[in-house]
């Protein structure tokens, strides 16, 4: 229940956010975007050089 109700505040947060500043919830998406990329490229070439 507890669990249920901070994932309603996260959401509901993230929602304020979005409206209000749509370029930096924009910008931090992004960055989070290439931050998995880079992380799945260097695993890509780790599990390529153990090969």
């Amino acid at each position: 229940m507890v669990q249920k109700i901070g994932v309603f505040i996260l959401v509901t947060f993230a929602i304020i956010a979005l409206v209000r500043e749509p370029d930096a919830v924009a910008a931090f998406i992004n960055a989070i975007g290439a931050a998995l990329q880079t992380i799945l490229a260097t695993l890509a070439q780790l599990f390529q050089s153990v090969q």
